[in-house]
């Protein structure tokens, strides 16, 4: 939930300062802040026909996240998983799967980075670090109507560094988990011809030892081991923009990002620890990448006379990535090595009208965009050599994707002051299964100052992969697979108060068509092929937001009910959790230059795997924040994760027996300062 969404610079101790501005200013201020994620105009989140959060840098530090995925786990019907890849999933509202990762879109800086070959960013860019952000917009909930397909059940933007001020700050970090990050930012401020903003950012963590129980293959009793954890992260990102004397400014961004994660849990049904010949010990099941991205963006933007905007954008990524997947057959651990090569390009015009006169269509925009993305090298080897011949079908070099797109979105007044609706719809021209039209649209009811009313209706899809159409090595691809398709509703009520705010939605969303694993016809060569299915997956539930600020304390506490289940089936998606809860309490301590801050998060009532009826206990994490401002410029802080030492799982996605054991407690020590 967003209580303070800062875009200021650490100028006069910038930490400081935000904390400063939670407890001065009333909460409507605070959330007047626009969010762009949902809307092709900037909006506050009263005004968007998304259920959208904002996370600021405040919000991230002072729960003492330390990755992406933390920064935003704390959200209401959100959860993080391991998965794939050594890499980290969210899920939204329910239906937690395998494929569950497939369909939420990541943004940076506006530019779509889900690969076509996997169907999302978190296998391969799944850890930018905090240190490049100054804020991440996350929409729970369909966003083809502005995205395309691969904002199936969400979207999540991460917002770039952007100074105002001149500013030049080091932030360091250590912790006894043998973690330790290190970030520097400067800008030379929006008054410099050439204005200039830059970040070095790194962190990593050593092996952790997680211990966790499994069966021995070998005496089939419980046993235990460790998983190891550690990764090592660094991230470039430099912008620079000027401005021109008709008002027209031009806008670059470049962006690279290395992350290398190791001792992560295996990939339980092709490696797991009851299946493991007996010569081998469970470590060997773990698996490690290695995962580039270089990403460049330019933006120019043309402002008129009578409130219209021209946006022209092009940009073009690159992402390698190395996957070690250790695998049994036979009886015999083999050692699986997927190498992946992408490239995405895209250009994008926008023509936009903000806030007329006319009250049938208060604003528009219009526009067109123009996708490739390709496959420039991949090789699956086992043991060192190709796991299939090239003859049989699967993705190779040089599949590719071209997707036309076109876009619209209006604002329509129905009773001035009082009642209007936001509408819109996009049309993406595929070469494999044709065109996808995606509408969406809201009513927002403003009853007074202080309260507003949404209904929300709308339509996205998931088009199939890369792997979906061409295969792999051991499962059938087909080119005429169908996308799936998502319906959601959504009821929210949004009330604010000078101190408080109070969020209510309810959300109901319906999955048809959704591509899933099946047998492979006889005489095929491989085990597995994928098919559209008939049954529908449906999930429905409610989310409470609530914020309060009083005088020196603040408060933020949301909690959601998820129902998801197969229709077909009418079997439950039980590893999602049912309730979640999660609570964090401020208290600033101005005559010491103090302030403190208490999360928990709770997530019960979830399963081992999707596939599991064995409960896992419920999770409970408590972590403490405490910052003390040193002098004008500089200050310190601690965090203490899991300070009650809780034995944590989460459920695991690849079905690992038992789940995925959670950090126990550590210390972690950090010390800014600006020049």
């Amino acid at each position: 939930m967003l209580l303070i969404n800062s875009t200021t610079g650490f100028s006069e101790d910038k930490y400081s300062q935000e904390v400063n501005e939670v407890f001065d200013l009333s909460l409507s201020e605070l959330m007047s802040t626009t969010v762009v994620v949902a809307s092709l105009f900037e909006e506050d989140e009263r005004h968007v026909a998304s259920t959208v959060n904002a996370v600021s840098k405040l919000d991230w530090k002072k729960r003492g996240a330390k990755t992406v995925s933390e920064a935003i786990s704390h959200l209401p019907s959100t959860q993080i998983l391991d998965t794939f890849s050594a890499s980290q999933m969210p899920v939204f509202r329910g239906l937690t799967s395998i494929t569950a990762v497939r369909g939420t879109l990541t943004l940076f800086e506006g530019v779509p980075l889900n690969s076509f070959a996997l169907g999302t960013a978190a296998y391969d860019i799944d850890n930018i670090e905090l240190g490049t952000l100054d804020r991440i917009e996350v929409i729970r909930g369909p966003g083809s109507a502005l995205y395309g397909a691969d904002a199936f059940q969400g979207v999540i933007s991460y917002r770039a560094f952007n100074e105002e001020k001149v500013t030049s700050t080091l932030d360091v970090a250590a912790g006894s988990n043998r973690y330790y990050q290190s970030q520097y930012q400067y800008s030379n401020g929006f008054s410099q011809p050439l204005e200039i903003d830059l970040t070095v950012s790194s962190s990593g963590q050593g092996r952790q030892s997680h211990a966790f129980n499994y069966t021995d293959s070998a005496t089939n009793s419980p046993n235990v081991s460790k998983y190891e954890h550690f990764f090592e992260t660094h991230t470039l990102y430099l912008k620079a923009a000027t401005l021109f004397k008709n008002e027209a400014s031009i806008e670059a961004n470049v962006l690279f990002n290395e992350h290398k994660p190791d001792g992560f849990p295996g990939l339980a049904p092709l490696c797991q620890s009851n299946i493991l010949p007996a010569t081998n010990s469970v470590e060997d099941c773990f698996h490690s990448a290695e995962k580039q991205l270089l990403l460049g963006k330019v933006l120019y933007q043309q402002p008129f006379s009578n409130k219209m905007v021209l946006d022209l954008s092009a940009y073009h990524w690159k992402t390698e990535s190395i996957r070690d997947l250790p695998r049994v057959s036979a009886g015999t651990l083999l050692r699986e090595v997927q190498a992946l090569d992408e490239q995405r390009s895209g250009i994008k015009a926008l023509l936009k009208q903000k806030r007329s006169d006319n009250i049938w269509i208060q604003q528009w925009a219009l526009g067109a965009e123009f996708t490739q993305q390709k496959i420039e090298h991949f090789t699956d080897k086992i043991n060192g050599q190709l796991s299939v011949p090239a003859s049989i079908p699967q993705l190779q070099e040089g599949d590719a994707r071209n997707l036309p797109s076109f876009f619209f979105q209006a604002e329509s007044a129905i009773i001035p002051q009082k009642l209007k609706t936001i509408y819109g719809v996009r049309l993406d021209k595929y070469q494999s299964f044709g065109n996808q039209t995606t509408p969406r649209a809201g009513l927002i009811y403003e009853a007074d100052a202080k309260n507003t009313v949404k209904i929300l209706w709308g339509n996205a899809f998931r088009a199939p992969t890369g792997f979906e159409l061409e295969g792999t090595a051991a499962i059938i691809g087909d080119k005429d697979i169908e996308p799936e398709e998502v319906e959601t509703y959504e009821l929210s009520w949004i009330s604010t108060r000078d101190n408080s705010k109070q969020v209510i939605t309810l959300f109901n969303n319906v999955i048809e068509n959704t591509i899933q694993l099946s047998p492979s016809p006889s005489g095929s060569g491989k085990s597995l092929a994928y098919v559209n299915t008939s049954d529908n997956n449906k999930a429905y539930g409610l989310e409470y937001e609530y914020n309060i600020i009083y005088d020196t304390w603040s408060i933020e506490f949301n909690a959601s009910y998820t129902e998801s289940k197969n229709a077909g089936s009418g079997a439950d998606f039980v590893a999602f959790p049912r309730r979640i809860f999660n609570i964090n309490v401020g208290k600033d301590l101005p005559k010491y230059g103090t302030s403190l801050f208490l999360t928990s998060k709770i997530h019960d009532g979830m399963t081992e795997s999707p596939t599991s009826s064995k409960s896992l206990r419920t999770f409970w994490q408590t972590d403490l924040h405490i910052s003390k401002s040193l002098t004008n410029n500089s200050e310190l802080y601690m965090d203490i994760a899991n300070i009650f030492d809780r034995e944590n799982y989460l459920p695991s996605v690849w079905l690992v027996e038992n789940g995925i054991p959670q950090e126990s407690i550590n210390l972690t020590l950090g010390f800014s300062i600006n020049f």
